[in-house]
């Protein structure tokens, strides 16, 4: 069994570069700081290393910790594997069915309840994942197309208004009235939505907001306040227009995915994992079988 190295000191540097070795232009000292310390809720970020019989770092992953909340005020604690990765040369030798493991070990020692991944279905993780019994929530990567949507009347328009963080957080809890949300203080939601790594702005479409941000390939949609293709339609539309770029954005919501389809948006499918981390509890998913995941609650 390999070695397990929690928390490193002095170990950030070497860490970026294993991560960016692994993911091409992963990034750099700002986008670690961003994702690893940057801390919401009550937990810091743990990174887990993994160190063979040699004495060779082989693999690594962090856990980065939330909250959900149901419409019924139940709040829910659960840590995210967030970056794991494995040297080629280790790969097929189980380093991320250790880190699973230790992963809900260190969260069932934080009394954290489950542990989850996102996913895509492709990626030889989700394999993994489901084969330990993860729960799989459907959780999609939704895209605008080349071309531009058909939208029959084109009445709207989009104005780039200044960014209002009292209304757009209160727009945020108001879907906790319908479905489980992730749980942010005020401040914890403009850190994680709006002083990001990337510019962020705010457009209004009638009487919906839009929160994005342009990483110079593609226009990331963080969150919409409302929900009707036929708006996130047309700015998809403006933004091929005026900025010459698809638009990408993240839902969970399976009605939601369902009407996307059937209206010409492209998806990459993906999951939301999660396991409890106490064997001995009933498998109960329940809170997270309604959760509105935003591409804002990402890292």
């Amino acid at each position: 069994m390999n070695e397990v190295i929690l928390n490193p000191q002095d170990y950030k540097e070497t860490y970026i570069e294993y991560l960016n070795s692994c993911f091409p232009n992963w990034g750099n000292e700002v986008v670690y700081n961003w994702v690893f310390e940057r801390q919401v809720g009550d937990n810091k970020s743990d990174i887990l290393l993994l160190k063979d019989d040699q004495g060779h770092i082989i693999a690594g992953s962090s856990i980065t910790y939330r909250a959900i909340k149901s419409n019924n005020g139940l709040i829910v604690n659960f840590g995210i594997m967030t970056g794991s990765w494995t040297l080629p040369n280790a790969r097929g030798k189980g380093c991320f069915s250790q880190i699973i493991s230790e992963s809900k070990r260190i969260c069932f020692e934080k009394n954290v309840p489950y542990l989850t991944a996102f996913v895509t279905e492709t990626n030889a993780s989700y394999r993994r994942l489901k084969d330990a019994g993860f729960y799989c929530k459907i959780a999609d990567n939704v895209f605008s197309n080349e071309d531009l949507f058909e939208i029959s009347v084109e009445t709207n328009t989009l104005e780039i208004v200044p960014i209002d963080v009292d209304l757009l957080y209160k727009k945020y809890q108001l879907k906790s009235l319908e479905q489980s949300v992730f749980v942010y203080s005020k401040s914890e939601f403009e850190l994680q939505y709006i002083q990001r790594i990337n510019f962020v702005e705010c457009a209004k479409v009638g009487t919906t907001y839009f929160l994005f941000e342009d990483t110079g390939s593609i226009i990331k949609l963080l969150f919409f306040s409302d929900f009707d293709y036929r708006i996130i339609q047309f700015f998809c539309n403006w933004m091929r227009t005026n900025k010459d770029k698809k638009v990408m954005f993240f839902v969970s919501d399976e009605f939601q995915i369902d009407v996307l389809e059937a209206n010409s948006f492209n998806f990459v499918k993906g999951f939301f994992t999660i396991q409890k981390t106490d064997e001995t509890a009933l498998d109960d998913y329940e809170v997270f079988k309604t959760i509105s995941i935003n591409l804002g609650d990402k890292m």
